[in-house]
């Protein structure tokens, strides 16, 4: 389970309101929680508790028995600004090597 930072955002009626991101392995979701209301209600609870302990220092209060699991939300693009963004794979490192070169000097062997 990964909890994004809280966003504002507005909600159906226009208000201001705070979201937060919950990301959960698939895998899970598809074989325990999906179909099954009792899974469902535990992981919702323990995600919301989560969030709270994440944010007690604002005194952040859920209600945990009026919650909804948005429908159609299921993969999201990951933002451009996520710290978790992974590097690239292909790094041009020429650069680099020039000035490794530039700033080493040349060793000549002895003669014995």
């Amino acid at each position: 389970m990964y909890i994004k930072p809280l966003s504002l955002s507005r909600d159906k009626q226009g208000s201001e309101a705070k979201v937060c991101d919950v990301i959960f392995n698939t895998n899970l979701y598809y074989k325990r929680v999906e179909n099954d209301e009792l899974h469902k209600t535990f992981l919702v609870t323990v995600s919301l508790e989560a969030i709270e302990d994440k944010y007690k220092p604002i005194e952040l209060k859920l209600d945990k028995n009026n919650w909804i699991i948005l429908k159609n939300k299921i993969y999201q693009e990951p933002d451009k600004d996520d710290h978790r963004s992974k590097p690239p794979l292909i790094v041009d490192i020429t650069s680099q090597v020039n000035e490794l070169k530039m700033n080493t000097r040349q060793i000549k062997p002895k003669r014995y």
